[in-house]
């Protein structure tokens, strides 16, 4: 068996080059930018203080560390005990829940030495896709405990797909009342039992704590449906955060990433992170690529909606031009710029939702990236 000790220190190390190669390269950047020492300093503080996307990475990836290093330890106890056993041969066994990595997965039922595994590399150890997180088992040819004919598959199965089936009632139903034209919203607990439901408008639904003060929230799920289907929104996210929600769910029927539900959680051992970091990290993410400016300018480049653009602002000034030259009087003149002003945001609406669909899937996936960097798990799956 590998030394546990070496292993951990080599996990811890790797963690620091990387985080100092990140240090170095922000530094870089921001001394590049013309930013002073003092306000360099100052914006690292603030990182560390909140535990930002440089040193919050860091100090996650030391907890998986921890977290994995115990698994190591649990595995490599095990693995003595059975030596001590007497027994010779050995199996892998993978999980099968959809999620096992190619490398694991290709080792399924594969029988050897405990030496065998030590040099082919053991769960865990790093050789595989899944590297530190893998959730193999290194188990005696013959063991009884578990039905190794196929993948060992983690707590009741039976349970999970009933549970997996109410879930999808659930948001089918949401979907069906609402035609997904409002936004509705619900929170089950753990056996999918539906605790509170409510009915909003077409943008939001909003909870309030004499409708919900009573609930566990973090032993239930809460989903609601998004007609826009875009991913969560910044509101979602502080709101999870706030109650400590165990998982939130958006139904998106017609995202540029299919029919999906996103789902957002805590890492395993992990916490919701502070109201005010998710509110400045994701609010980061959403001025760079939602801003009106970004919006603006996309409209502009884009030949389909600048075209609608230039011929409400030639109508315009056609009027315009008329009033000045006294060919219209005023109450004229106010009922055209009233019906171009309708003309504009109606085109403005549909061009930012436009633009909003084409951006969707690119920016769930930056969601994603930025929320397994402060300890947060997104996903999303085919309804």
């Amino acid at each position: 068996m590998p030394n546990l000790q070496i292993s951990i220190a080599n996990q811890i190390a790797t963690s620091a080059a990387q985080t100092t190669l990140s240090l170095q390269g922000l530094i870089t950047t921001m001394k590049a930018s013309g930013m002073a020492d003092s306000a360099i300093k100052q914006t690292l503080m603030n990182d560390l203080n909140s535990g930002g996307p440089l040193f919050g990475a860091f100090k996650n990836n030391i907890k998986n560390t921890v977290r994995n290093s115990v698994e190591l330890s649990s595995n490599a106890s095990a693995n003595g005990q059975f030596v001590k056993a007497g027994i010779k041969m050995f199996q892998w066994v993978s999980v099968s829940d959809g999620k096992v990595c190619p490398d694991c997965e290709g080792r399924h039922g594969l029988e050897g030495t405990s030496e065998y595994f030590d040099t082919i590399g053991r769960e865990g150890s790093g050789f595989s896709v899944c590297q530190q997180h893998c959730r193999c088992k290194i188990l005696p040819v013959g063991y009884k405990d578990e039905n190794l004919d196929k993948p060992l598959v983690k707590g009741d199965k039976s349970k999970k797909e009933k549970f997996l089936k109410t879930q999808s009632r659930i948001e089918n139903q949401i979907l069906k009342d609402s035609k997904n034209k409002k936004e509705i919203g619900a929170f089950y607990d753990k056996n999918g039992k539906v605790l509170f439901r409510k009915v909003g408008t077409k943008h939001k639904v909003n909870f309030y704590k004499d409708e919900i003060g009573d609930l566990d929230f973090s032993k239930s799920i809460l989903t609601h449906n998004h007609p826009n289907s875009a991913s969560f929104s910044i509101d979602d996210i502080v709101f999870a955060s706030k109650i400590g929600i165990k998982e939130i769910r958006a139904i998106a029927p017609e995202s540029k990433l299919g029919s999906v539900v996103f789902r957002l959680k805590p890492k395993k051992g992990e916490s919701w992170p502070s109201v005010d970091l998710l509110k400045h990290e994701f609010g980061w993410l959403r001025k760079k690529h939602k801003s009106s400016t970004v919006i603006k300018k996309w409209m502009l480049d884009n030949p389909k909606w600048s075209r609608q653009i230039d011929a409400v602002m030639l109508e315009r000034r056609s009027f315009m031009d008329k009033y000045k030259n006294k060919e219209i009087g005023l109450s004229e003149y106010g009922v055209l710029f009233k019906k171009s002003k309708r003309k504009w945001s109606k085109i403005a609406r549909e061009a930012t939702d436009d633009y909003l669909f084409s951006i969707g899937a690119d920016y769930a996936k930056m969601q994603k990236e930025l929320a397994d960097r402060l300890g947060l798990s997104m996903s999303w799956e085919k309804i």
